[in-house]
């Protein structure tokens, strides 16, 4: 009886006679008899085998029996529409599944039941027993929830074993419109420049078609992914190859575009405008590369996010101030009256008072000034009754008061080979010594107003005191380390035998430690930065001109010159030097290198190589040059 109808398949002349048609109106006749088919037992236990061919689906329910073979209870089939034609592989064999148990609902629905499939990807995505997959284009999704509602093994058997659904999906039946599943619509338009086409759903299906990856993507997604080494010989082998291929179980073609997931995947020819439109509000990284997860995907689409934020000038020009720096540690003086620090606090009971601090001792010297507009030959003054009984120090840092700046200073300074360094605008930071000595001060004088009205002796016995008293940064009392001892006062009168020749702990530790935890941001000469005006609160482009640890010397656009601090400017991209790739993980920041410089360039000296303090500073040695009395 099969004999006629196999020789159907290899005879030259196909002859459907007589014979062939009773061979196969019994063939019929006994698939349809008991002898093949059997009734439904809920007893026994049940298997559903699923298959889909390119043209359409078919399934087996059947009762195992081990002894007798598999007794089938019903086969169905049918072919797939035009529309289910384009789906890939993977989405053809879960609508084989979905589409059959909901046909056998009324046999598996509240009972266990075996699935076999023979396509190995869906045992994993449509295990009742795992998680829904969270990149699954949206159909498998939508599967997966339809089938929790069932309680099913799936399990996988090899194409050759799997010949009785195979049969059933090979030959099929017209569909019933009670099979069909009514079409997704998956719609991405937006609103473009109209001197630019739509970029909509249509405008990205044209594009992809003619991308030639995504174009043999989309062929690898309906011909199967065994074609994919054959593709991948026609175009150069790159990350971006391998990107798709990784992802390949959760690609889908929906109306000519490529999806992973819910996400459209972006051809080469739109992804620049898609990033236009994704930043056109001028939202940050994070909140631009959030926003683009939720609708498309391409290979490194975080890089050309980031690459097209860093060179958009509006970004640049009104973005924030940069973090605050690590506050930078001036260098340690070798000895006292080598770095003074200076300021003006006032006008403060009645008068502008000249504060003057060493870096090495912390010894305040204050002198009155009258109140008004302070003349600069009236701080000059006061400058050289200081010198009178310190001597002249090597260096001086000041603000850029216009009392510290005027010619008249700059020649004073330049007679005495004393160096003038001036700090930044507006980062009184810079000069933190001085403003700190202003600040305890003004502390002081209020308080001892308070029992006395008399200023100047307030302020003698205050500094009388603050010169014996341990300072907070080195430990060791200003007098100490300015003079070698301390200075007689009536607190001396306590003890029965006083001495002052005591130990002086350095801060060298504590100053290498700050020094070993600071790290700076770092400009070259010729970069193009942005720096802050403070006057007007805006961004300003200029080039660096000059650097040091953290004073940067910018030519302005006007061609003129400014300094600034580095918290005070920022990095400046052009939006002609854009880079194709920023990898943005990583960092551009590096420790500043300190150097020694001139002290014709108006900055501070090296540091020691030791700063140590000799344990008995009492009696220092007769060559040292800060030197000028013998301990008895």
């Amino acid at each position: 009886m099969i004999e006629s109808l196999n020789r159907l398949r290899t005879s030259k002349d196909w002859r459907f006679g007589s014979e062939e048609k009773a061979a196969f109106d019994k063939l019929k006749k006994y698939l349809a008899s008991d002898r093949v088919l059997t009734f439904y037992d809920p007893d026994k236990p049940l298997r559903l085998d699923c298959d889909a061919s390119p043209f359409g689906l078919g399934a087996v329910l059947s009762h195992p029996d081990p002894t007798n073979g598999d007794r089938p209870v019903e086969f169905i089939s049918r072919t797939l529409t035009s529309a289910e034609r384009n789906y890939s592989q993977i989405e053809k064999e879960a609508l084989a599944i979905v589409w059959s148990v909901k046909r056998f609902h009324k046999y598996l629905f509240a009972r266990n039941f075996q699935l076999y499939v023979d396509h190995k990807p869906l045992e994993i995505l449509l295990d009742s027993k795992k998680q829904i997959p969270e990149m699954g284009t949206s159909r498998i999704i939508r599967w997966a929830l339809t089938l929790s509602h069932y309680d099913y093994t799936i399990k996988f058997r090899p194409t050759e074993k799997h010949c009785n659904a195979d049969f059933c999906s090979r030959y099929p039946l017209p569909a019933e419109k009670e099979d069909l599943e009514p079409e997704p619509t998956t719609v991405f338009a937006t609103y473009m420049d109209q001197e630019k086409p739509l970029l909509n759903s249509q405008l990205i299906a044209q594009h992809s078609a003619k991308d030639h990856v995504i174009a043999n993507v989309m062929y690898c997604i309906k011909e199967g992914w065994n074609k994919w080494k054959e593709k991948v010989e026609s175009v150069p082998e790159n990350a971006t190859d391998s990107a798709y291929y990784t992802r390949r179980d959760e690609l889908s073609i929906e109306k000519g575009c490529l999806l992973w997931g819910h996400r459209v995947i972006i051809p080469t020819s739109l992804r620049d405008e898609v990033v236009k439109l994704l930043h056109h509000t001028h939202m940050g990284m994070g909140s631009t590369k959030a926003l683009a997860r939720n609708y498309v995907w391409w290979p490194k689409m975080d890089l050309a996010i980031d690459n097209m934020i860093r060179h958009c000038v509006s970004c640049q020009i009104n973005q924030r101030k940069p973090a605050k720096t690590t506050p930078h540690p001036w260098k340690e003086p070798s000895g006292p009256w080598e770095r003074v620090h200076i300021d003006f606090a006032g006008p403060f009971l009645n008068h502008m008072w000249l504060i003057v601090v060493d870096s090495y001792s912390k010894w305040i010297e204050v002198n009155r000034l009258p109140v008004g507009n302070t003349k600069t030959s009236d701080t000059i003054k006061a400058l050289t009754e200081i010198f009178c009984r310190w001597g002249v120090c090597l260096v001086i840092v000041s603000d850029n008061g216009p009392q510290f700046i005027s010619a008249e200073m700059k020649q004073f300074m330049k007679m005495n080979g004393v160096t003038h360094v001036t700090t930044p605008p507006y980062h009184p930071a810079s000069n933190g010594l001085a403003e700190n000595a202003v600040g305890k001060f003004k502390n002081a004088m209020k308080r001892m107003k308070q029992n006395n009205s008399d200023t100047m002796l307030n302020l003698q016995n205050w500094l009388m005191m603050y010169h014996n008293t341990p300072h907070t940064t080195t430990q060791v009392e200003p007098a100490v380390r300015m003079i070698g001892r301390r200075t007689r006062s009536a607190l001396s009168l306590l003890h029965p035998f006083t001495d002052s020749r005591e130990n002086a702990k350095s801060a060298k530790e504590e100053m290498e430690r700050v020094k070993q935890d600071t790290k700076l941001r770092r400009f070259k000469v010729g970069d193009q930065i942005l720096y802050r005006d403070l006057i007007n609160n805006k961004w300003k482009r200029g080039v660096i001109r000059s650097v040091s640890d953290v004073h940067y010397s910018i030519t302005m656009e006007n061609g003129s010159t400014c300094t600034r601090h580095i918290d005070h400017i920022v990095s400046f991209y052009p939006s002609d030097a854009r880079e194709d790739v920023i990898d943005t993980e990583q960092d551009r920041r590096e420790p500043l290198v300190r150097y020694e410089r001139d002290l014709n360039e108006n900055v501070q000296i090296a540091p020691p190589t030791d700063l140590s303090i000799s344990p008995n500073i009492a009696e220092p040695s007769i060559t040292d040059p800060y030197c000028h009395y013998t301990n008895a």
